[in-house]
């Protein structure tokens, strides 16, 4: 990657359009012209941003921006010479004192969803797809919300509408419209996200997937499972133990796992291919690393065989799903003590 990437060179549009997506991970280039200006190429995207670090009153203060994406054929592309513009004045104001946060706005879910489907279109998606995000904001349970700013819609307020829309239209239809503030978010630097575990669970992420997905992905598998841990409590009356095997097609999974506040991952699943998706292959042992980790969760994965990818990961995902239902079910026998002859999990 170093001979492809120069560690410090400027930035002009031409070198940027020239310089190749990585085929793994990102490369981070530094713009002799604007210091702290940096180019973050991944694998699909090249984005310009900024980190500095200051010491105020003896602490060590960071801070990150974002100045957006470098994409001629996108209708919020942003060039050299307006990142550097974005990134002068930023890095001034930081480094005279001034509170810098990243920048918010205040665009509405119909604003964002205009340029959503603008990108969309310019990346070829098919009609079909479009007017079904469409109709969510346009005409479906959204309608309501198409001038509300996306800064106000916080975990609370999705939560709310979630259960709302359920009621009035069925699930099908709620989880169509998390779906639709999930991509408009994840376009606008947000991201709105729901996982159904046999627990329900409703997650606000917001995170730089602009730059790649993996802090993202760690974060919010870390959230999982401190969250599944806190509900649990002292685990009295769960079965603890779950496993499952998961057909998906021609791929067979095998989840067993022990919600014994032993954390450990055993993972044994391989992948034909780097990404599924948008989304790095090397990423999914990671979430379910994390998660076992702040859950406290023996946990064996093993995909038996399998020859689709999507297929292999799709039915380890169900069958952790149904391996956490049986541990965390509640075993009538037993529905007042805590599944362990040591009287305590853990340790």
């Amino acid at each position: 990657m170093s001979d492809t990437y120069p560690k410090s060179v400027k930035l002009t549009d031409e070198l940027v359009r020239r310089l190749p997506f990585t085929t793994k991970g990102q490369a981070k280039i530094r713009d002799d012209e604007c210091k702290g200006l940096l180019l973050v190429i991944g694998m699909e995207t090249k984005t310009f941003s900024a980190k500095l670090e200051r010491v105020v009153s003896g602490i060590r203060e960071f801070a990150y921006e974002s100045f957006g994406s470098f994409d001629p054929e996108a209708p919020d592309h942003v060039g050299v010479k307006d990142a550097r513009k974005a990134a002068g004045k930023w890095i001034a104001d930081y480094k005279n004192g001034a509170k810098v946060a990243a920048k918010r706005g205040a665009t509405t879910l119909k604003e964002a969803w205009v340029r959503y489907k603008a990108r969309l279109e310019a990346k070829g998606r098919s009609p079909s797809t479009i007017d079904w995000y469409a109709e969510y904001i346009e005409n479906g349970p959204l309608k309501n919300w198409a001038n509300t700013q996306l800064v106000s819609i916080t975990p609370e307020k999705a939560a709310a509408l979630h259960v709302r829309i359920t009621k009035e239209h069925g699930p099908y239809r709620a989880n169509g419209a998390m779906r639709m503030l999930r991509a408009v978010y994840n376009h606008a630097k947000r991201k709105v996200d729901r996982a159904l575990l046999q627990i329900d669970v409703t997650m606000l992420v917001n995170g730089d997937l602009h730059v790649d997905e993996h802090h993202t992905v760690e974060d919010s598998a870390i959230a999982l499972g401190q969250a599944i841990a806190q509900a649990l409590g002292d685990k009295k009356g769960i079965t603890r133990y779950g496993s499952t095997y998961a057909p998906m097609d021609e791929a067979l999974a095998r989840v067993a796992l022990d919600i014994s506040g032993r954390p450990i991952l055993v993972w044994k699943a391989t992948f034909s291919q780097p990404r599924i998706g948008t989304v790095d292959t090397e990423m999914f042992e990671h979430w379910f690393q994390s998660v076992s980790q702040a859950a406290g969760i023996t946990l064996h994965i093993e995909c038996l065989y399998g020859t689709n990818n999507h297929h292999i990961i799709e039915g380890i995902y169900k069958g952790f799903a149904r391996a956490m239902a049986q541990a965390i079910a509640i075993d009538p026998r037993k529905a007042d003590a805590i599944p362990s002859t040591k009287g305590m999990l853990g340790g």
